[in-house]
């Protein structure tokens, strides 16, 4: 489970490093329209428009964990605070 974790972490580490590096080094318009081709290849049956709107929310969510607002981790904390809270069964 742990070795499973860590390929997941690694994995996604370096993806959003790719993503950061093209993010600095093209125009937001280049950069936007390759991520969505990009989703387009992964998910064949995407049209442009949805891509782009997945490219975008990507893009966001690129930002948000560059700038430091740990989404997952507050996520989480949320999710198990809710769960400490519920009253047993």
């Amino acid at each position: 489970m742990i070795k499973k974790t860590i390929s997941i972490a690694w994995t996604a580490g370096n993806d959003s490093y790719h993503l950061q590096q093209a993010r600095q080094n093209h125009s937001e318009p280049e950069y936007l329209n390759a991520l969505a081709q990009a989703i387009q290849e992964v998910k064949p049956g995407t049209c442009f428009r949805d891509a782009m709107r997945q490219a975008i929310t990507v893009d966001e969510y690129t930002v948000g964990v560059l700038g430091g607002q740990e989404l997952g981790k507050r996520t989480r904390a949320i999710l198990e605070d809710q769960a400490a809270a519920a009253p047993a069964r």
